[in-house]
């Protein structure tokens, strides 16, 4: 009875005992971040901008619209201020931060990274690898690179509907995936291909466009130089390209754009090709794969080679001629000028990174792996040197299936 009672004083003294938290964290005391920027500006300096999250404004409370950000938010009114702060480590630069700022700073919250074009031609993975050990990082972030210092990109943001920093990230590359004009890949694929032997990562770039129309010869689809005049001066055109973690080029908006649809990363490619019976004439035409695609791999002996056979649904959606294309030979003769644009296109864009920038993106040739008896004999194969010298073929087959609403074409008056 003794020892009961003695057990009775100490349940009762245990909630006493453990009341409290020590390491608790409550929402009210946190400055959370949104999107991280980092720049290298000394081999042991880092620049790291970050802009952070007010909640309330960020609702909308009081926040102007968007589009006309004040002078050091970014362009997000009041609801994502820009803070900076340089330090040997990114951790070292974040706790100096914090001395200008009344909350402690949490990346749980945290959206994008942003690397500029100079450190990632150095090399991303020692930033990466200090991020990835930390308990508020996540690898589901998705990444950026700037042609130019990070902070004057994020300053220059000014969002024409969206006034909250993180469903601007979102939105982003929700579009990315829609035109195809950049890539929309998180901190994950990257690590994988980068640790892959086959492959190399490839990250979107975000610029500022000056936002003139200039008169040229040729449209121009290159970070910051696309024509046009009105909405955010930041655009995201364009992929950087990396031999393992280091930035060695660039490929413009049309050409990311085929490197996705190669990928399987673009359902949909929206296309303005060259009429085949008007000169000067174009046609805007939509393509999609239809089917699944065939590969087939012969990397060893003298006749190496590497063939790709696709399948695409095609689409009539604009016609600045007066030929209709309802007859089953014109309709023969515009799949044929589409399959060409396809395969030229897809051509040259494999010229570019397997022969002359000695790079490999293009992530499809990983299913050759199927081709080694064993990962070590894979991992061995000289993947960079075989790729740059070994033919790679496009078998493309287009099927054009719709004409649009009109099969008519409107006659001008004195034609008729």
């Amino acid at each position: 009875m003794r020892l009961r009672g003695f057990g009775m004083l100490v349940l009762a003294a245990l909630p006493f005992l453990t009341t409290g938290c020590f390491d608790r964290s409550e929402l009210e005391e946190q400055a959370f971040v949104i999107t991280l920027g980092m720049e290298a500006v000394k081999p042991n300096l880092v620049q790291v901008v970050a802009r952070l999250a007010i909640p309330n404004k960020l609702a909308g409370a009081g926040g102007a619209g968007g589009g006309g950000g004040s002078s050091g938010t970014g362009g997000f009114s009041t609801g994502s201020p820009l803070v900076i702060a340089k330090g040997r480590t990114i951790h070292e630069a974040l706790a100096l931060m914090n001395t200008g700022i009344e909350r402690r700073i949490n990346l749980s919250h945290l959206s994008a990274l942003v690397f500029s074009e100079e450190t990632a031609k150095a090399g991303l993975l020692p930033h990466l690898r200090t991020l990835s050990r930390y308990r508020e990082f996540r690898r589901t972030h998705f990444m950026f690179i700037t042609q130019g210092p990070v902070e004057q990109v994020m300053e220059a943001q000014k969002p024409v509907l969206e006034q909250s920093a993180t469903r601007y990230v979102e939105d982003l590359n929700m579009l990315n995936r829609t035109t195809g004009f950049a890539p929309s890949i998180q901190v994950e694929p990257f690590l994988n291909n980068l640790y892959s032997p086959a492959l190399d990562p490839i990250l979107p770039i975000v610029n500022v466009n000056p936002g003139d129309l200039r008169e040229g010869k040729k449209l121009r689809f290159a970070s910051g130089r696309i024509e046009r005049v009105g909405g955010n001066p930041v655009e995201s055109v364009g992929t950087a390209l990396f031999q393992n973690d280091k930035m060695v080029g660039t490929l413009d908006g049309m050409e990311t754009r085929y490197l996705q649809l190669l990928n399987g990363q673009l359902k949909r490619l929206q296309l303005a090709i060259s009429s085949p019976f008007d000169k000067g004439v174009y046609l805007s035409v939509g393509v999609r794969p239809s089917k699944s695609r065939r590969y087939e791999f012969a990397l060893f002996g003298a006749r190496r080679h590497i063939t790709v056979w696709q399948n695409f649904e095609a689409e009539l959606l604009g016609n600045q001629g007066e030929r209709p294309y309802v007859s089953g030979a014109d309709r023969s003769k515009l799949e044929n000028a589409i399959r060409d644009t396809i395969q030229k296109n897809e051509s040259r864009l494999t010229n570019k990174l397997l022969r002359q920038k000695k790079t490999n993106p293009l992530e499809w040739i990983d299913l050759a792996k199927t081709a080694f008896p064993t990962y070590t004999a894979y991992a061995r194969f000289p993947w960079q040197k075989t790729l740059a010298t070994i033919p790679v073929r496009y078998e493309v087959n287009v099927v054009l299936q719709r004409m649009g609403n009109q099969l008519s074409i409107p006659i001008a008056p004195e034609i008729r």
